[in-house]
């Protein structure tokens, strides 16, 4: 998928949409597109017009502008193109004047998808950036997202009157999809009904094949009937009319606005896509995980539902479900979500990992550590996973466990400050204070406005009788918290045991005045410090 093939620039066409509108009128005053194909013998004009007249229309049905189509033939092989729309005319009247049989014209038709596949990979190469599913961009990088390829061949194909719909796959040929993610591809109808699968981004042509003959119609998808998939084409699938194809684009262009943040534009999209669309299981996903994202739970709960409805076997409906459950506390069902997510998708450690944090929520931390034993036997890097099985040994009392476990999560991710800063405390609560020091530290660095590590390392130096670094330690965590009841209290001592006597009593005072039950503590410092207060 990441190969990229070297771009070979063919005949350039410039100002298409005027010379559209020059031929409509009759002008006589020749074109620039005129002139760019002068190469083109003259009976073949009229073909070219017609096509790219073809190619404009499918372009606005999928809301395109106009403009976009002179760009478009710029990348393309329009003689190419030309002469297969006349090798299927041709093919196609020998058909109905019963000189070709079916058969023979759907070979002519496979020929010229084979062709129209060697040329859009040819002259454009993969790429999973999320913006090149846009056509605009396609054009300009000359790269393809799977979607933008679906839409090239669906465009130009449909053009060659090829009958080309759009293929939303949930399972591939050789395995399941990665969760969250979604994957295009093309099926064209050939005379006599038989079909063939186009896939630019995997780069294959089917063979021909019954649709009816190898799959079966569950629902609103299509799922294959054979296992063992003797014509290695994809496996579970939706098929999209004129509006699943934009319905699908108005998806793209909200994952964009996903990515960066602006989840009121994605909703807006997402809504345009549903209404369009409203039997495309991934939009209402999208549109839920837009709402969670700006707290509106219950909004997101009924997309995900409503998902499920679609599809009760997408995991991702029941995985994001799950996670929203659990920002709401409501934690049996999100275990029953998450559950019902590892069930359809034994190998989905994020969901091992999310399911064992809720047992650790209910203090369940057998069940947890079991969890995450799995998710880490499924993902042996899985950083996350060796830090939550950290804590739960560490919330357990086994801190060895714990400390390798936080060791283990720094490995695969040296970025993880929580993981320092629970390695710390470990260290800390065995009365390694050095240790601890040095992990508050790589927790402090990757994470300056850290509260609590500047206050446990506040802590640390003064058990090691640091007083001067417990004292600017402290210092950093009022800055952070003016009301930090336990920082007054902790530098207040540090400042007794330097006799720094008013300096002492001041902090001393304010920590009584925001926790009044700290009386007796700060008076027994007092009269150890003789501190009069």
């Amino acid at each position: 998928m990441k190969k990229r093939f070297e771009t070979k620039k063919f005949i350039t066409f410039v100002y298409f949409f005027f010379a559209v509108l020059i031929l409509l009128s009759s002008c006589s005053k020749r074109s620039s597109i005129d002139k760019s194909f002068d190469d083109i013998p003259s009976a073949d004009k009229p073909a070219f017009y017609t096509l790219v007249k073809e190619i404009q229309q499918a372009l606005k049905e999928l809301e395109y502008p106009d403009e976009l189509s002179h760009k478009l033939v710029k990348i393309i092989n329009v003689s190419k193109c030309v002469l297969w729309k006349q090798k299927l005319d041709t093919a196609r009247q020998d058909y109905k004047d019963k000189n070709l049989s079916a058969a023979q014209v759907a070979h002519i038709e496979e020929e010229v998808v084979q062709e129209l596949y060697r040329t859009i990979r040819k002259d454009i190469s993969s790429d999973n950036n999320s913006e090149h599913f846009d056509l605009p961009s396609i054009i300009k990088d000359k790269k393809a997202s799977c979607f933008g390829y679906s839409q090239l061949f669906y465009i130009l194909g449909n053009s060659l009157e090829l009958k080309v719909e759009v293929l939303d796959v949930l399972a591939l040929a050789n395995n399941s999809l990665p969760v969250n993610s979604r994957h295009m591809a093309c099926l064209v109808t050939l005379t006599g009904n038989n079909v063939i699968m186009v896939d630019l981004t995997n780069g294959f042509v089917s063979m021909p094949f019954g649709l009816e003959e190898e799959f079966d119609k569950v629902g609103n998808y299509w799922e294959l009937k054979n296992q063992n998939n003797r014509l290695g084409i994809h496996r579970r699938i939706q098929i999209w009319d004129r509006n699943g194809v934009v319905a699908t684009i108005y998806y793209c262009k909200a994952l964009v606005c996903y990515i960066s943040g602006r989840f009121p534009e994605a909703l807006s999209f997402l809504t345009k896509a549903i209404e369009l669309n409203p039997k495309c299981a991934f939009s209402y996903i999208m549109r839920g995980n837009s709402y969670s994202q700006i707290g509106r739970y219950t909004e997101a709960i009924s997309d995900y539902s409503k998902s499920i409805e679609i599809d009760p076997i997408n995991v991702d409906a029941y995985y994001s479900r799950g996670f929203v459950y659990n920002k709401l506390k409501r934690y049996l069902q999100a275990i029953s979500d998450f559950s019902k997510a590892i069930d359809l998708n034994p190998k989905y450690a994020n969901a091992y990992c999310n399911r064992g944090n809720l047992y650790c929520k209910l203090n369940q931390y057998s069940e947890a550590i079991s969890d995450y034993d799995k998710a880490i036997e499924l993902d042996p890097k899985f950083a996350g996973a060796y830090y939550n099985r950290g804590l739960a040994h560490h919330e357990s009392g086994r801190y060895t466990e714990a400390i390798s476990d936080y060791s283990k999560a720094i490995e695969f991710d040296s970025k993880i400050a929580s993981a320092y800063y629970g390695r710390g405390l470990v260290y800390h609560q065995l009365k390694n204070y050095t240790n601890a020091i040095s992990d508050y530290d790589k927790t402090i660095k990757l994470n300056p406005n850290n509260i609590d590590a500047y206050f446990r390392r506040g802590r640390a130096h003064g058990d090691l009788n640091q007083y001067m670094e417990a004292i600017f330690d402290f210092t950093k965590v009022i800055e952070l918290n003016p009301n930090k009841v336990d920082a007054y209290y902790g530098r207040g001592l540090a400042k007794a045991y330097l006799h720094k006597t008013e300096e002492a009593k001041k902090d001393l005072q304010k920590a009584v005045e925001l926790d009044p039950a700290l009386k007796e503590d700060i008076n027994a410092i007092s009269d150890h410090f003789n501190l009069g207060l």
